[in-house]
């Protein structure tokens, strides 16, 4: 059981033999056109893009498979979750930068771009040049800021809170030199990108995760989402670094009027949204059998279990299983939630039964009603009972996207149901 339980933890990294391809459902896959967008480029332009989500639909894991995609087309493409080292309960545009930075020196030391010890001498003396723009307050958890070239060591990962009276100060500082190391950062990007072009790549690509994770309230110092601060207004600064980047964001934010401000700095149409995917979904394979959705989770199901040398049909009851897989409303992270929480509910070991994983959707549902601010609730009414279409751009809508409360799929145009978990509450008929 350890070891099932083990196969539905939220942060595992999927390897290619537990892989679905949830395209098949979709119509398309989301990424493929930014990667003709990136071969078709002229020289000297580089493309920048948001890539949006629900959280657990699957963004980090399609970001490393496109990473791989366009290693096998002739990019060098550099994956970097800034998670690791930015505090994601208060973030300027300074900490996500020098995230950024971090991480591509990260990647130089490993090997990820070719090049000798002239190369990784270059990256480390930039970025501690970019971090001595910010000074000694630069404060960033997960890494140790110590004087002296190649001072920036990774350590444990650790939450900090910068002393309330010092943040606003601090705020005005980062923006101020926001240009300056702006600057930096895209010399030194732009080198690595020519860098790579004289090896034979078609050019540096960064894969920038973990924004998605950033609260998206403003600090107490400030009135403006953080989100906000990062990708609208610096949007001209985070167009022109001077490779090909991607940067993950979350949907709750590509509803905001904001979002334009970066697609059109950007110059491309729109976010791309990496959808739930619609369990009732059905397309027809060139074999001529017909795939749903429901199909693709329990495959999903199939080969983590065998991954482990169990048998799916022992595992989880027929019934169970359908039952999880209804109530996850397609999104991959919100189906671990139930198994696991499942599982913990069991007085035995397998097969899992449907009683179990109705207790815990029932806690999970119990759990969300508590945390709706009382202003959202007509929003997921009128979602449920289809009375109208909730105004997008409104907080209650855009923040329901941001917890889950609602789920978007992708019909041949974008659809939005309320949870599945939430919908079997009495509050939501009222």
């Amino acid at each position: 059981m350890k070891a099932i339980y083990g196969q539905f933890d939220k942060d595992r990294e999927i390897p290619e033999s537990e892989y679905v391809d949830f395209d098949l459902v979709r119509g398309e896959s989301v990424l493929a056109p930014l990667r003709q967008r990136f071969i078709f480029a002229r020289e000297g332009e580089t493309c920048s893009q948001l890539f949006a989500g629900g959280r657990g639909s699957g963004k980090t894991t399609e970001l490393k498979r496109f990473q791989q995609r366009l290693k096998e087309a002739g990019f060098t493409a550099l994956y970097i979750d800034v998670e690791d080292t930015i505090d994601v309960n208060s973030c300027g545009f300074g900490d996500y930068l020098f995230a950024i930075a971090y991480g591509v020196r990260a990647a130089v030391e490993d090997g990820d771009v070719q090049g000798d010890s002239s190369l990784k001498q270059y990256v480390r003396s930039k970025v501690e040049e970019i971090r001595g723009l910010f000074g000694a307050r630069l404060r960033v958890p997960g890494i140790e800021l110590s004087a002296g070239l190649g001072g920036l060591e990774a350590k444990s990962a650790i939450g900090f809170e910068r002393p309330p009276s010092s943040k606003a100060a601090l705020s005005e500082e980062l923006e101020a030199i926001a240009s300056d190391a702006t600057h930096g950062v895209r010399e030194m990007l732009t080198r690595l990108h020519k860098t790579v072009q004289g090896q034979g790549r078609h050019g540096l690509v960064l894969l920038v995760d973990g924004a998605d994770k950033i609260s998206p309230y403003p600090p107490s110092d400030a009135n403006t989402e953080q989100h906000v601060r990062i990708f609208a207004q610096r949007a001209t600064y985070l167009t022109r670094l001077g490779c090909h980047v991607v940067y993950s964001a979350p949907l709750s934010f590509c509803y905001s009027p904001d979002a334009q401000t970066f697609t059109r700095t950007a110059g491309v149409e729109a976010p791309i949204v990496l959808p739930n995917t619609s369990l009732d979904s059905k397309v027809t394979t060139a074999d001529g059998s017909e795939v749903t959705g429901r199909d693709l989770f329990r495959e999903m199901v199939a080969k983590r279990m065998t991954a482990i040398g169990e048998d799916p049909v022992k595992v989880f009851s027929d019934e169970a299983l359908e039952l999880a897989i209804n109530e996850s409303g397609g999104n991959p992270d919100a189906l671990n939630t139930i198994v696991q929480s499942a599982i913990v509910r069991m007085p035995g070991g397998p097969p899992i039964q449907a009683d179990s994983v109705e207790r815990a959707v029932k806690e999970m549902a119990n759990g969300m009603a508590m945390q709706i601010p009382d202003a959202w609730w007509s929003v997921l009414k009128e979602l449920k009972k289809r009375d109208r279409y909730p105004n997008k751009s409104e907080e209650a809508f855009r923040m329901g996207l941001y917890y889950h409360y609602i789920y978007q799929y992708a019909n041949g145009e974008p659809q939005f149901e309320v949870n599945p978990v939430l919908r079997r509450l009495q509050g939501l008929d009222g």
